[in-house]
Parts: structure tokens; sequence; C-alpha cells
């Protein structure tokens, strides 16, 4: 048995009617009094149950009528009216029975039938109509107003002998009492039919109740079509379930309606009105119970046309079945919704629905469902959304031209580090034309004075006259000269290499496997011409057989930039006298460590230190060497770090991840 079964039979199960136990048992008791009463005297017995009948029906009418200003419900109301008539019908019945002798002038038992007559075909009248104020609104002045009419012209009928024999006293019932008991009961069939059929509109404990009153009145009836005596034991049994009928109809009305006043069904409630969203209360089946003032203007539809119709051809998207509806799978299992956003059609929009599970008396349950008109809020979104879909369009707009104003920021960029490294360059040969200079001059110089010896050898030699102490002399300058020349031209040769060597790094970023120590000495040698000029002292810390595979451009642009650096600002272009100290070492990555006990930098300048154009003298250089260095160093994945404190030098850190043989073998393919 699944879920859904088990909550539908507990459903059921609860909705039976065990309240009704203790009245019945009472009701049971009652009757064995008033049966040997009976026994005693017909009369008394008869008595008291028309005045129980009397009480009550004047009981349902005084409730009604003084609770229908909170319940409003208008089939209790009419069927109040109508046995407030009945009553006075009742109340002359019993005192014109036989024997009771109030009213002389009747004679017989004919009056007090034709009465009783008056009071079925009533009742019965009034039970066929009553469902119809299941669906429609009652005006209970009017009601009332008809009722009593009908009620004057019966009485007036009997009264003065227009109303048809209905009981004889030497033959009993006559045909009309007879054919009129059958008629009653076809109505009161016909009531019961009327009342299934519109059952989904009665809470199930008043249509149960009414149901089963209207079994015992035909009974009722039944059994008053073949007795022949007013006091024989059918006309007992008879008044006996009229008793039953009668209590019956006093549990629906007066006892649901004072001790259940929230829990019938009222169809103009006044706290449902007053709520702005459409709201609908439904049994578990998905029918109507009850709609507001809101759910009646959005379907267009009246109160009374709307009870009792499904929910989901209703209020519920039509091109969702009843198996995908979450609402409706909802209501089937009897479990509360949270907020649930639908759109309906594209006519009605959006709506946000809520479930909630609510008792509709005794013990039954129901759902109340609240539709919330969200068409305002979606336009919002939607809107909102057109609103973000044309932001990231300028948004996209944008980035691609702040893209492109970066590419051509890069650009320039790559023209101020290209313009630097060529200015760099620049300087660098610069320094190289006047290192070389030297070696070069002196080599001519030697080769000049060279030349001078061999053109006087020549003169000796044409003069045939050569002494051996002149010659000796003349060879001796020639062999110094030699000597000097080819010193200086091996000077000028390795000086051409480091430059050459030098020069192609800084201006390439290949990697090979080089001696780190070689390369500081190539650079100081580029700087040689700066750096004779100063009172700086370069101290090297690394091994001479420390070898790496990187990019030796790399660290030669970074020592460059951080020697100069350190003679324009640190040492005042050379002027102040100081030492700056290299150290190498390798573990994991390559480390080198650059300190000078130069000036130093203030916490401002060293925020600043790697950023472009970033400089403390003007004139002295583009401000883009620790810029470019910085750059350079984490593209190729490794850190630059700096340390200074004013008048206390500077500190370096810069640490290279070391390559392999394979990065190596790699970088040759590439090149």
């Amino acid at each position: 048995m699944t879920r859904q079964q088990l909550n539908r039979y507990r459903h059921i199960f609860t909705l039976l009617p065990f309240d009704l136990v203790p009245g019945f048992v009472l009701m049971t008791g009652l009757s064995l009094v008033l049966f040997f009463i009976s026994r005693y005297s017909y009369l008394l017995f008869h008595s008291l149950v028309e005045l129980f009948s009397i009480i009550v029906a004047v009981m349902m009418f005084v409730v009604a009528w003084n609770t229908y200003n909170f319940s409003r419900n208008h089939f209790l109301m009419y069927l109040g009216c109508g046995y407030l008539w009945i009553a006075l019908l009742a109340l002359l019945h019993t005192l014109m029975y036989k024997g009771m002798n109030v009213f002389p002038e009747a004679i017989g038992a004919n009056p007090a039938t034709q009465f009783w007559i008056a009071e079925r075909y009533l009742e019965a009248l009034l039970l066929v109509s009553a469902p119809v104020f299941l669906t429609r609104s009652l005006n209970r002045r009017y009601a009332m107003l008809i009722l009593s009419a009908v009620t004057f012209v019966l009485i007036v009928a009997i009264l003065g002998g227009r109303f048809p024999d209905a009981y004889l006293e030497r033959t009993g019932l006559t045909p009309f009492k007879v054919y009129s008991e059958y008629i009653i009961i076809t109505m009161m069939v016909s009531a019961g039919l009327f009342l299934f059929h519109r059952r989904t509109l009665l809470s199930p404990r008043i249509y149960r109740i009414m149901l089963a009153g209207i079994i015992l009145s035909i009974g009722v009836d039944l059994a008053f079509t073949f007795y022949v005596s007013v006091y024989d034991f059918s006309n007992l049994v008879g008044h006996l379930l009229q008793l039953y009928s009668f209590w019956l109809i006093y549990e629906a009305i007066i006892h649901t309606t004072l001790h259940h006043p929230f829990t019938v069904m009222a169809r103009d409630a006044n706290t449902y009105h007053a709520i702005p969203q459409a709201t609908v209360l439904l049994d578990h089946e998905g029918r109507l119970r009850q709609a507001n003032k809101a759910a009646c203007l959005e379907l267009g539809l009246g109160e009374d046309e709307l009870v009792g119709q499904d929910c989901h051809s209703l209020l519920h998207p039509l091109y969702l079945s009843r198996e995908s509806c979450p609402l409706c799978r909802a209501l089937l299992a009897g479990e509360e919704l949270p907020p649930t956003e639908l759109k309906l059609d594209n006519e009605r929009g959006w709506r946000k629905f809520t479930l909630s599970l609510v008792d509709i008396g005794e013990g039954g349950k129901g759902m109340v469902q609240v539709s919330n008109n969200i068409n305002r809020r979606k336009r919002a979104e939607a809107e909102l959304e057109a609103t973000l879909h044309n932001l990231d369009r300028k948004v996209a707009q944008r980035t691609h031209e702040l893209h492109s104003k970066i590419v051509e920021l890069e650009q320039a960029r790559d023209h101020l580090v290209a313009s630097e490294k060529m200015a760099s360059l620049g300087r660098l040969v610069a320094g190289f034309a006047h290192e070389i200079n030297t070696p070069i001059g002196i080599a001519v110089g030697a080769a000049s004075q060279l030349q001078d010896a061999a053109n006087e050898i020549k003169l000796m030699l044409a003069s045939e006259e050569v002494e051996e102490e002149e010659l000796e002399e003349v060879l001796d300058i020639i062999t110094e000269g030699t000597e000097l020349t080819l010193s200086n031209l091996r000077r000028a040769a390795e000086l051409v290499q480091r430059f050459k060597r030098s020069s192609i790094d800084r201006t390439s970023e290949e990697v090979r496997h080089f001696r780190v120590r070689e390369l500081i000495e190539d650079v100081l040698v580029t700087l040689h011409n700066s750096l004779k000029k100063t009172q700086v002292k370069i101290l090297i810390e690394c091994p001479e057989e420390l070898r790496i595979i990187s990019v030796p451009g790399l660290l030669e642009q970074v020592l460059v930039n951080l020697i100069q650096n350190s003679l324009i600002h640190g040492f005042d272009n050379g002027s102040a006298s100081g030492e700056i100290r290299i150290s190498c070492s390798t573990r994991d990555s390559f480390h080198l460590v650059y300190q000078d006990n130069g000036k130093g930098m203030s916490p401002e300048t060293l925020d600043h230190l790697f950023e472009p154009f970033s400089t403390t003298k003007r004139g002295s250089g583009s401000g883009l060497g620790m810029y470019i260095s910085y750059n350079l160093v984490h593209r190729h994945h490794g850190t630059l770090y700096c340390e200074s404190e004013f008048g206390h030098g500077v500190w370096f850190a810069l640490d290279l991840p070391i390559g392999t043989m394979v990065d190596l073998e790699k970088a040759a393919m590439q090149n």
C-alpha cells in the first residue's frame, strides 16, 4: 500500500462521526423511556415526542439566525428558517391530536393528520431546496417571508376545510394521505441525491448527519403509510424515527454551529475576503470549497460558480498534467508546499503558490492555497536581466577597449624597455670603446716604433755600415715592441670576446649552461670604465666551479642595474668610498645575494622601487632599470626581493629555478 493510499484511508477514518456515539446512546435511552410511557399513555408519549421535535426545531432557528453574522452559512440559515415554520405546524398537529381536546371543535384525528401531512410536505420541500444555497446567497428576510406565506396558506386551507382529508375514523388513512407519504418519500430521496451530488460543498460531518436524517425521515413516512389507528404500533415507530431524525438535524445545525463555528462552510467569511491574494480552500481531491473575492476577481467568476469545481483546471498551469503539477501532487499526498513559482500561461503570467494544511472540522483536513501575482516582479527581473545583459555587453566592449589600451601600453612599455636596453647597450659600447682604446693605442704605438726600427735597419744595410752594438740595440727595441704589441692585442681580443659574450646574452633570453663567476667577471669588465673612476670595491664570493642552466642575459641585466644603481644612488656617482659584495650559492634553486654599504633607501623609495619610471635622481636614468629587472626575474619564475634602511645600504636577494638538461635541449631545438 502506497503512502498516498494510507493518507487517504487515514483521512476517511478521521471523518467517521464517532462523537455521535454518546448522543446515540442518550437517544436510545430516551426512546426506551418514551416507549414505556406509551404503554402507560400514548397521548403523553405523542405529546413528549412532538414537544421534543418542536423545541429542537425552534432551537435550530434561534441559533442559526443569531450565529449567521459570523458563520455566513446560507445552507444552515435556510434550514433554520424552514424548521421554525415546521415547528409551528408540528405544534398545531400536537394540539389537535385526537384526545388532546385543546380545540373542541376539531373532531377526530383528521385535522391533526392534515397538519402532519402539511408539516412533512414543508420539510420535504425544505430539504430538497436547501442544497441550492450551498452555492447561492440567501436573503434570510425574504426566505422567512416566503416560508411564512406558505405556512399560512397551509394553515388556512386546513382550518377552512379546503385541505384534502387525510384520516377517516372508520377507514383510517385516506388515499391522499398514503400517496402524499409516497410523494414525500420521493422528495426525500431526491433531497438525498441532490445533497449527495453537492456533498463536496459541505463539511463531511454535516453531510453525513444530514443524509442520515433524510434517510430516517424516509423511514418516518414509510411507517405512516399503513397505520389504521393513531395509537397503533406503526404510528409509535414513526414518531420514534422522527425523534432520531430531528436529533440528527439538531446535531447538523445547532451542535455544529455552536461547537464548531469556524469549521462550517462560511461562504462569505470576512477573513477570507480581506486577503488581497487569491485564496481558496481545497479538499484532498483538489475541489474548491471556498474562494475569496480576490480569487473570484482573478478568475472572473462568482463564488457560487467556483465552489465545487476542480482547482487544477482553473488555478494551475494547464500545460502541466496532474501527475507533473507540484500543487496537485502535494494535495494528493496531503503535504504542505513551500512557496513555488509557476507560469500559468502567456495571458495570466506568473503566480507564487503556497499550500497550507488546515483543519476543516471533525478531524477533516483541507488545504488553503494562496496564489500571489508576481508578474510585476517577474517583469522587473526581466528588465534587470536585460539591463545586466546590456551591462555585460558594455563591460565586454569596455574590456575589449581596455585590452586594446593595455596592448598599446604593453607595446609602449616594450618599446621603452627596448629603448632602455639599447641605451644600456649604448653605455656598454661607450665603455667598451673607451676600454679597448687603451690596449689598441699601445699596440699601435708599439707597431709604429717597430716600423721605425725596421727602417733604421734598412738604412744600415743600405750604407753597409752595420755595427753590432747598434744592430743589437735596434733588435732589442723590436723585441720589446713586439711583446708590447702582442700583449695589448691579446688584451683587446679578450675584451672583445667578453663584450661579445655579454652583449649577446643581454640582448637575448637564451637558456644555456654557463659558469656564474665568469658571467659576473664579464659584467665587471664591461663596467670597468665606470668602476675605475670610483673608490668602490667589488667583492665576489662565488665558487669557480659553480655552473647552472639558466638565462645568463637575465642575470647580467640584473647585475648591471644593481651595480649602476649602487654607484649612482648609494655612492653619489662613485665619489664616496664603499664596498659591494656579491655572493652566490645553489641548493634547490640558484641564490644570489647583492649588498652594498652605501646610503640606502628611505621607506617611501623602497615601496616604489620596482615601479616604472621610479627614480630619485632625474636626469641620471630612465627609472626603468629595477622595473625591467623585476619583470625579467618574475617572467622566468624567480623572485627579486630588497631590504634597505636609510644610511645602512641595500640588500637584494635573487632566486632563480635551476634548469635541467631537458630544458637546455628544448631551448637548443627551439633555437
